[in-house]
């Protein structure tokens, strides 16, 4: 009789899936920037995060072309020259639940349907007989590759319109990310400026819950506008948890803050609210419980005579907490079958509790406390010495006869291989027991690299 019922159920989502021939929405410039493993993956995490910040381009003549990098330097490693495509509008929960095993929540998808493009190519290419790209939103899509789901966000709707800056037009918010950060990110003032190339980045002493020592927070603006607040774990060597407070902000659901809580969850959704305190006082703090790394800031409506429950259903978003939970993206499921089963619903771990009190120091007065680690001291010393060697280039673009331009983003590339070889290379020397201490690997080759880019500065200053 189960079985019965499964089957019924299963005809029931396909029969609700429309198709289309047409043109694929998805023109335009993606960068993939996070991923997701379901199943068992043929592909390494070490391979999956090489991928983040590849660039895929779908060109109004259905070419489709992958690259490593974005702007000027961008090289073509695949290429389908005459793609095909079929829309279809399928139901979420069948879509995931059934082929994936795994909830739509989990990956940030909270309406009942998504649009998916099945894209093949006339010739022999990387996209193999056919693949799927599931569209979120008009921002953000994701596709299955060897058992791996990357989450890919929009930059352009065409390559004359791409920023020089390398950086997402807008602030991307998935349970896996934020923008190009994810759960294992580094907390460095480096790694923000290349997640966050368009903003202001300030720091922000504070004292820890036992009010005994330091920790830095890091405050992002553009122009004078707060975006978001990011918070070190205790170990102060990668990201605990970010507040977003910008109102154009992407976030699962497509929502924008300012929305209502009526506007945002259903009944059918399991919702668990606690009334905030300490920082968070007088506002609603609220989660899905198949996405726990994401929860949402109310500030309910004061008008009297409003019950409990009308007050929640007319409070407004004002922000959202993202939790770096490094489970979340290498936690798997079954793999994708042809058959129907029963769904099996994973749930994410639960996500880190926010610090109760988190207070604001006046710099000249922690002499007395902790001092920051000397990691922290050259993360940021190498972070001026980053910015002024950009200035430096930028200026010699300007002048004539010169390959400015050139050199400026043989720069960028080059410090964004050194990061990733910094991060492998002291996580390779904690495996064979060469260093007891992420922090002192970093520290050391950290100051090498300072020592090398000084010099260049040098070499580029005028006289």
């Amino acid at each position: 009789m189960k079985k019965i019922i499964i089957s019924l159920w299963f005809c029931c989502w396909l029969i609700s899936v429309s198709y289309a021939a047409t043109d694929a929405p998805m023109v335009g410039i993606w960068k993939i920037i996070s991923f997701q493993m379901v199943g068992y993956p043929e592909m390494s995490e070490f391979a999956a995060v090489n991928w983040i910040g590849r660039t895929l381009e779908w060109t109004s003549r259905r070419k489709l072309t992958l690259r490593t990098a974005t702007g000027g330097t961008a090289t073509e490693i695949q290429v389908c020259p005459e793609a095909t495509s079929q829309v279809s509008i399928q139901d979420a929960s069948g879509y995931f639940s059934v082929g994936y095993r795994i909830e739509p929540q989990r990956m940030g998808i909270l309406q009942k349907d998504v649009t998916v493009v099945t894209v093949g190519c006339k010739t022999p290419s990387w996209l193999g007989e056919k693949r799927e790209f599931v569209l979120i939103s008009d921002h953000l899509m994701l596709t299955d590759w060897e058992g791996i789901f990357f989450f890919f966000a929009k930059q352009a709707d065409n390559l004359n319109l791409l920023s020089t800056t390398e950086g997402l037009r807008d602030l991307v918010v998935t349970p896996h990310s934020v923008n190009t950060l994810m759960p294992n990110s580094l907390f460095t003032q480096q790694t923000l400026v290349e997640a966050f190339p368009n903003h202001q980045i300030r720091e922000l002493n504070m004292l820890n819950d036992e009010k005994v020592a330091i920790i830095r927070a890091y405050e992002l603006y553009q122009g004078d506008q707060l975006k978001l607040k990011v918070y070190p774990d205790e170990r102060y060597e990668k990201i605990s948890y970010i507040e977003i407070s910008d109102p154009q902000a992407i976030i699962p659901g497509n929502f924008k803050l300012g929305s209502q809580f009526a506007d945002i969850f259903t009944s059918e959704q399991t919702i668990d609210c606690q009334a905030g305190i300490q920082n968070y006082a007088g506002q609603t703090i609220c989660f899905l419980e198949g996405m726990k790394t994401i929860k949402f800031i109310f500030k309910p409506k004061e008008v009297e005579g409003l019950s409990p429950i009308e007050a929640l259903n007319q409070a407004q978003l004002i922000g959202i907490i993202w939790y770096a939970d490094p489970s979340l993206s290498t936690q798997t499921s079954d793999k994708r079958t042809e058959e129907s089963s029963v769904p099996v619903q994973v749930a994410a771990a639960d996500a880190p509790i926010v610090p109760q009190s988190v207070i604001s120091v006046d710099p000249s007065e922690t002499n007395s406390l902790k001092p920051e680690l000397p990691f922290q001291q050259q993360d940021k010393r190498l972070a001026e010495v980053y910015q002024q060697i950009k200035e430096a280039l930028t200026k010699v673009s300007q002048q004539e006869n010169t390959e400015g331009p050139i050199n400026l983003t043989g720069f960028i590339a080059a410090q964004k291989a050194w990061l990733e070889y910094r991060k492998e290379s002291c996580q390779w020397l904690l495996t064979v027991g060469v260093t007891d201490k992420t922090g002192q690997c970093l520290a050391k080759v950290t100051q090498q690299r300072i020592e090398e880019l000084e010099q260049i500065l040098q070499s580029l200053q005028p006289g």
